[in-house]
């Protein structure tokens, strides 16, 4: 019963379902991505690992370091939409 009626103070304060289903949308995509990056971290940080270690083997580095580039790519985009959807949740609220 209790969660009915925070569901309903949020549903009432923040002007109806459009702003509820934006902030649970925003909520999971964040965490979501959180553990994903989170997950990744370590073999990322291998890879570096063998980049570093035969730093002459350019094939070897470049086939290496392209999924560490392609992981910061998206985890920059990850970190700009989560951005967008706190602010777009903002002003919609308002």
């Amino acid at each position: 019963m209790v969660h009915v009626e925070i569901f309903k103070k949020i549903h009432d304060e923040r002007g109806g379902l459009k702003v509820t289903f934006l902030f649970w949308v925003m909520t999971i995509f964040t965490l979501v991505g959180f553990i994903v990056l989170m997950s990744m971290k370590k073999s990322m940080e291998k890879r570096i690992a063998l980049a570093i270690e035969h730093e002459q083997n350019l094939e070897l580095k470049r086939r290496v370091t392209k999924p560490v580039i392609w992981w910061i790519v998206g985890a920059t985009m990850w970190g700009i939409i989560s951005m967008m959807f706190v602010v777009w949740t903002f002003i919609v609220s308002s």
